[in-house]
């Protein structure tokens, strides 16, 4: 009887070896025992605990670029528009209510320079300074209370304008009042730019002295081919007064020197001492020259009369006497 042969370890299989049975493993085999397998992705989420199969979800896409537009709102006066969108928010806002941006560096709407003009309407804003009582009837502030006076003066102001203005247009007799008043307060004012003078012509005149041949008539009669001729003394002084028919206001006096034909012949007078019906009086000191000369008067307003005395001469070559060639008046044309 033969022995049983218990079997033994298996040994190992080397390249081209057989298997227990007498086989031996494909080179195919032996390649797909190396590799790893590969696990697609909807294979992993269904051998990977806590995923199931999930919902195709549509593409999210990009917000479009916010673009200026017009804001959807009335603006205010201190509204903050916005640089990015330009929306318009109220003042106590730090973002945009439309796009969402900061307003830190947005337009502040002003208030129209015409609506200043126009009574305020609605509650007012008044900034508090730091530290400062906000409790009503605790300070007085000043600035508000010019604020209000000046809202209240140019309401009346405003209104008195369009009342006058609805006057001016409807009555005629408050239109000519009108169109008068301001006629002479534009003559008055290009008379002070560029005054414009008429001649005065005396009514009557007196010399209380003259040399025979040339009276005191002489010096206004608007010839310069005669002169007025009178012996100089500093204790009687040659005058010569001039009456008017009417009430005049001297502004201007043209004098003509001495003798035109022969200017050194006679004294020339050096000094005029002026004296007005109205108690006034001015003195003028005229220069010795042979042409005319313009000389300003003050004082002579609303005269009748003016007495001119010779109360200084320049000598001539004669005896001490005075000639004068003409003497011209002027006032403002009005």
């Amino acid at each position: 009887m033969s022995a049983e042969v218990a079997p033994g370890p298996p040994r190992p299989l080397g390249d081209g070896a057989a298997d227990m049975w007498g086989s031996r493993p494909s080179a195919e085999s032996a390649a797909a025992a190396l590799a790893t397998p590969v696990v697609t992705g909807t294979q992993a989420r269904t051998q990977t605990p806590g995923l199931g199969e999930q919902t195709p979800q549509a593409p999210r896409h990009r917000p479009p670029p916010v673009r200026k537009t017009a804001p959807t709102r009335r603006l205010q006066p201190g509204d903050l528009i916005c640089g990015a969108c330009g929306e318009g928010n109220p003042p106590v806002r730090r973002f945009c209510s439309r796009c969402g941006e900061s307003l830190v560096e947005a337009e502040v709407v002003k208030r129209p320079w015409w609506r200043r003009l126009l009574p305020g309407r609605g509650p007012k804003t008044v900034k508090v300074k730091p530290g400062q009582q906000t409790t009503p009837g605790k300070q007085f502030d000043m600035k508000l209370a010019v604020r209000k006076i000046f809202r209240r003066v140019r309401a009346a102001v405003l209104t008195l304008i369009l009342i006058g203005g609805v006057a001016y247009g409807a009555l005629p007799s408050v239109r000519h009042s009108v169109n008068s008043k301001v006629d002479a307060i534009v003559g008055n004012i290009k008379q002070k730019v560029k005054p414009t003078y008429v001649p005065v012509h005396a009514a009557s005149h007196v010399a209380n002295m003259f040399i025979p041949g040339h009276p005191g008539k002489l010096a206004v009669d608007e010839f310069t081919n005669t002169f007025w001729l009178a012996r100089w003394n500093p204790n009687k002084e040659p005058m010569l007064t001039l009456n008017f028919a009417q009430p005049t206001t001297l502004k201007e006096m043209i004098l003509y020197s001495g003798d035109s034909a022969n200017y050194v012949a006679y004294g020339r007078p050096s000094v005029l001492h002026l004296v007005y019906s109205n108690g006034s009086s001015a003195t003028l000191t005229p220069t010795d020259t042979d042409k005319p000369q313009t000389i300003a008067i003050s004082g002579a307003t609303n005269i009748t009369s003016v007495e001119i005395q010779v109360a200084g001469v320049y000598p001539g070559n004669s005896a001490p006497t005075v000639a004068i060639t003409e003497i011209e008046l002027f006032s403002l044309k009005l």
